[in-house]
């Protein structure tokens, strides 16, 4: 597979293009990868059992491939101005003991924002409000962003 990517300002300049091909990424991109913005997509077909574990891997681009842990924490009700939802909660944290081994990984595990995602218990397990990081790369968690369900349209 042969990829285009087109970075823009804000006012619309060009800022990089990058191409590649699949087959010649470093590493590899794993059968599971999704890119950071489809990962509320793809989460929301999983098995919603409290306590239930999953590794999905983020590919932020040719040679950035991050392992993440799932951890769905259980049921909570939500308020969002769309209104009140019953709701899967989802924890969502780098795999740094994979990334740095057990001694460093653990330590530095607790430095590690997470990220916390609640889907809608009725199907389509619809995306009810995200928090997070500010931006994809960002470690400092003080710097928080949250998405909310403002409105469903039918």
């Amino acid at each position: 597979e042969y990829f285009e990517r087109t970075t823009f300002s804000p006012s619309g300049k060009k800022l990089i293009t990058e191409s590649y091909l699949t087959s010649e990424l470093i590493p590899p991109v794993p059968e599971n990868a999704v890119q950071p913005f489809t990962l509320p997509l793809a989460v929301r077909a999983i098995d919603f059992t409290p306590g239930k574990k999953y590794n999905i891997y983020l590919w932020f681009g040719p040679k950035v491939v991050f392992a993440m842990d799932l951890i769905v924490k259980g049921e909570e009700e939500v308020t969002v101005p769309a209104g009140t939802f019953k709701c899967h909660r989802v924890d969502v944290m780098p795999n740094v003991v994979d990334l740095l081994g057990p001694i460093i990984g653990r330590f530095a595990k607790s430095f590690v924002p997470k990220v916390t995602v609640w889907f809608g218990v009725e199907p389509p397990h619809r995306l009810v409000k995200y928090t997070g990081p500010f931006g994809m790369m960002n470690i400092d968690s003080s710097q928080r962003e949250t998405f909310e369900l403002k409105k469903i349209i039918q």
